[in-house]
């Protein structure tokens, strides 16, 4: 890019530009205080000032969703962000299969008002009351076997067919059983909607659906 300043300029970290002379690529190198000086953000076509602030409220909204906000409002879980690496790939899979959908005509809104809906279950299992719960991974397979005990006691109308040591000794499994029984409340009007004011973020973001207290 002949001649051109930084497109970011983000306060707080180091920053790296790549120019170009001739066929050779200048990297040029901006310290932190270099970054700090410059006061706006300097996009071509699309000059925005830089936020006031870039603290921890600043960091929030740009990492997480309405939606994420709101789980950790009700329950006190954050889910992880979509902007981050781990949950990042899931969020790809899912904008594949919802393409598919939508080439058959089957509807995939985002704020779960078609055939499908998002769901979280570490959340799900904070409002059932077992939130303070660690259950992933090997070294949770004590608390996945209680877990699968406790919910069969709440859900006596679920046929686990037969399933529960699968669930025990997979996160993954129990995981999946858990989506799917909030999916079911989703279906039955048993699951937390978007209130009036997140009805817009909801629609372009997404919603996460937590089970409305039994």
């Amino acid at each position: 890019l002949p001649d051109r300043e930084p497109l970011l300029d983000p306060v707080g970290d180091g920053i790296g530009t790549l120019f170009e002379q001739g066929r050779n690529p200048l990297v040029r190198r901006y310290a932190r205080e270099d970054v700090r000086q410059r006061p706006r953000i300097t996009i071509p076509g699309d000059e925005r000032e830089s936020p006031a602030d870039t603290g921890p409220d600043w960091r929030r909204a740009v990492l997480y969703r309405e939606t994420d906000l709101e789980v950790r409002r009700r329950v006190g879980k954050t889910p992880l962000s979509v902007a981050a690496d781990k949950i990042a790939y899931p969020a790809i899979r899912w904008a594949a299969i919802a393409a598919r959908l939508r080439e058959q005509d089957i509807p995939t809104p985002r704020d779960g008002s078609g055939v499908a809906c998002e769901v979280y279950p570490g959340a799900a299992l904070a409002a059932w009351g077992f939130g303070a719960q660690r259950y992933k991974k090997a070294a949770g397979a004590l608390v996945r076997g209680e877990l699968v005990e406790a919910l069969s006691a709440r859900w006596p109308w679920l046929d686990w067919a037969g399933h529960q040591d699968v669930c025990a000794a997979s996160d993954d499994a129990l995981d999946a059983v858990i989506a799917a029984v909030v999916a079911r409340g989703v279906l039955l009007g048993r699951a937390i909607s978007p209130r009036a004011e997140l009805a817009a973020a909801a629609a372009d973001e997404g919603w996460i659906w937590l089970p409305t207290p039994e």
